[in-house]
């Protein structure tokens, strides 16, 4: 696998290192060094180097009543495959969750091992008188065709609101959404709803209707997230939809598609078209986000593109009002220094190389290469019109000739 070593230490401001994989040991590396990480792929956990022995991350040691640890758990609670846990029903012989009851089973009351919160006790309350109106949810309407979408049992009292497309003839009443039905007698499971009375949200002629055609006077319609399907010019109001556009206009009216096809081609031949050659004269183009293309050298001002300077050097009348061809650009990055490592002492952990800067510029650009294999190492490097200076963490002395520089300016 291609790799850089790095020579000095990496500091990356506080941003992330992304995507990042752990290199892969099937055992712990030799002479490790503190904090040093890696991914052991014999047991498949990541290890760290604490100074003196190899440690599991995320190993916790028994908890105490003082060390932050690892606990076990008791029988009654069990860890599924993907980590979930779960604690086991309570009984009346065994700890463990208490499971509360659900609605049907609270106004029944026939278990003694199911819990009831205050909610369903006051609703079974309820429900347990003769007659007691109490809301139960919603029939859906739809596609019924008797009473049988209500969950028996029921008992007198109980009322259910109308959902769904109406409206809909069922017991031989006429039921709407948003009617509501109450039960006139208790049914038992198993048994046939029968005896039923409507609570009938009857709309009145100035109620505006989701289905019938009205004509609504001095209204404001806010359409908010709804749609507003098939207006048409004849549905708006006289004046707004306008047939001609004159020289001025109004925001309180539209022109037609015809109107305004009219007045873009009865532009005069000062506006710049779309197709064909003109000249413009003393005017600022702004591309914005659009491209101008197909411009060429010779589309340019006279002087505003160079295609010589000295050389090697940019000229002394360098300006930012003027651009360079690539073959004039080419001649600036003529010069070069190539030279290989003399041998370097250590010093606090450090060696430093100079190297004489015979360009005579500190705008230059400096790469340190490894001899034997050519890859780039990572290295300090301060520039200087007459010397470059190279420093790199090691251990030890740096023989001669294990690095090279390439120096470009």
């Amino acid at each position: 696998m291609a790799k850089k070593n790095f020579l000095v230490d990496i500091d990356l401001n506080k941003n992330e290192l992304q995507n990042v994989v752990l290199q892969n040991l099937a055992a712990a590396p030799g002479s490790a060094k503190s904090g040093q990480i890696w991914y052991d792929t014999t047991n498949n956990l990541v290890y760290f180097y604490n100074g003196s022995s190899a440690v599991p991350v995320g190993y916790l040691p028994p908890a105490t009543a003082s060390t932050l640890g690892g606990v076990k758990i008791g029988t009654n609670v069990n860890v599924a495959a993907d980590g979930t846990i779960s604690i086991n029903t309570a009984s009346s012989t065994q700890t463990g969750v208490i499971r509360i009851a659900t609605d049907n089973e609270a106004s029944a009351g026939t278990a003694e091992t199911i819990a009831v919160n205050p909610k369903q006790l006051a609703a079974a309350i309820a429900s347990a008188q003769i007659g007691a109106l109490v809301y139960k949810g919603t029939w859906d309407i739809t596609s019924a065709t008797d009473f049988s979408g209500i969950t028996l049992p029921v008992k007198q009292g109980w009322m259910y609101m109308v959902t769904g497309t109406g409206p809909k003839t069922i017991g031989g009443i006429e039921w709407n959404a948003g009617d509501y039905i109450v039960m006139n007698a208790d049914v038992a499971a198993g048994g046939t709803i029968t005896n039923v009375s409507k609570i009938d949200n009857t709309e009145s002629s100035d109620i505006v209707r989701l289905a019938a055609s009205q004509t609504l006077t001095n209204k404001t319609i806010d359409a908010d997230d709804n749609t507003i399907s098939d207006l048409a010019t004849g549905n708006f109001k006289a004046g707004v939809i306008v047939t001609s556009v004159g020289s001025t206009g109004a925001d309180t009216s539209i022109p037609t598609e015809k109107a305004v096809r009219s007045a873009i081609t009865t532009a005069t031949t000062n506006m710049v078209t779309t197709n064909g050659t003109q000249t413009l004269t003393n005017k600022t183009i702004d591309a914005d986000d659009n491209a101008i293309q197909d411009l060429s050298v010779s589309n340019f001002k006279s002087g505003v593109v160079r295609t010589s300077t000295d050389g090697v050097r940019l000229p002394a009348s360098a300006s930012d009002t003027a651009l360079i061809t690539e073959k004039a650009a080419s001649s600036f990055f003529t010069a070069k220094i190539t030279e290989a490592n003399p041998a370097l002492t250590v010093s606090s952990g450090v060696c430093t190389w100079t190297v004489s800067n015979t360009i005579g510029s500190a705008d230059v650009i400096a790469s340190v290469r490894e001899v034997s294999t050519g890859n780039e190492v990572m290295c300090d490097i301060t520039y200087g019109a007459a010397n470059i200076t190279i420093k790199m963490n090691s251990a030890s002395n740096i023989t001669a000739g294990i690095y090279k520089v390439v120096v470009i300016g």
